[in-house]
């Protein structure tokens, strides 16, 4: 079987549907799917999941959990099999089904990944999808759709209707507008201006943020453009110049506070790896 030591190919974001990849241990890969949110399920190891600077995640074998959708990083912490599949249209009607079972209680949504435990039949199910796509590199979109059909059949028999509503909130529709509109703009705007941008008034914004990413406005998007400007500063090639207009800092003193305070060292320092920053 395939490791992976970089991206992997099968694991980046492509088509809906199933994918399989192993990696070993030590090993990271981006992993994300662009046309939606998406299902992991680890078939063995334990993995650790990175989303940004304050959040990571840590599930062992014989767990799934749900994605938003977005790129994450996945690295292996023992050598680990997992599936991902990308979830198509089937999964918001069978969400919307589970929502409005009669006499459920709501759940509020955090930005979070709820996760449950693999049950023996869906193990058996996810290794039977495992040999398909290890041996048929290329499965049909319509054998694609019939194996989320089933495998939504198989969950719902495994599965209380409410452990598996309280799982798949993270896929409502009621979310994404929101999340997206946040995701395209805390990068080179104040909060002030993103609050004027939303047409919310403040206490609706600070409502509606509390409850998707489950910390204030604030605080969330200094962490999130603090994780961004680190990655760029380790990871790219970019210049201090092109990242400062990025993320709309016009004076480099400016920015040079902005990281010292949020990232512990200067731009120059974190660059040159004279000094650690967070994350």
């Amino acid at each position: 079987m395939d490791t992976i030591t970089r991206a992997d190919s099968k694991m980046v974001p492509g088509n809906k549907g199933f994918c399989y990849g192993a990696i070993s241990k030590g090993a990271s890969t981006k992993i994300g799917c662009k046309f939606g949110d998406m299902i992991i399920f680890v078939l063995s190891g334990r993995i650790r999941i990175m989303a940004e600077i304050y959040k990571e995640y840590y599930y062992s074998e014989n767990t799934f959990f749900i994605l938003k959708q977005d790129d994450y990083k996945l690295e292996a912490i023992s050598d680990a099999r997992i599936i991902r599949v990308c979830l198509n249209d089937q999964w918001l009607k069978f969400y919307n089904r589970l929502k409005n079972t009669k006499g459920l209680k709501r759940t509020k949504f955090l930005y979070q990944m709820p996760w449950l435990p693999t049950h023996p039949h869906v193990d058996s199910y996810l290794f039977d999808i495992k040999q398909k796509l290890s041996h048929n590199k290329d499965i049909s979109q319509n054998l694609q759709d019939k194996l989320q059909i089933d495998l939504i059949a198989l969950l719902e028999k495994c599965f209380s209707t409410k452990d598996l509503y309280q799982f798949f909130v993270a896929a409502d529709r009621e979310i994404p507008d929101f999340y997206k509109f946040i995701m395209n703009t805390y990068r080179n705007r104040g909060l002030e201006e993103i609050i004027v941008a939303s047409k919310l008034s403040p206490s609706t914004f600070n409502r509606r943020f509390q409850e998707l990413f489950g910390v204030s406005p604030y605080q969330w998007i200094i962490a999130k453009r603090a994780e961004d400007i680190n990655r760029k500063l380790v990871e790219t090639n970019k210049s201090i110049a092109e990242i400062m207009k990025r993320y709309n800092f016009t004076d480099y003193s400016h920015f040079n506070r902005f990281c010292k305070m949020h990232l512990g060292a200067t731009p120059t320092e974190i660059r040159k790896g004279t000094a650690k920053a967070w994350g």
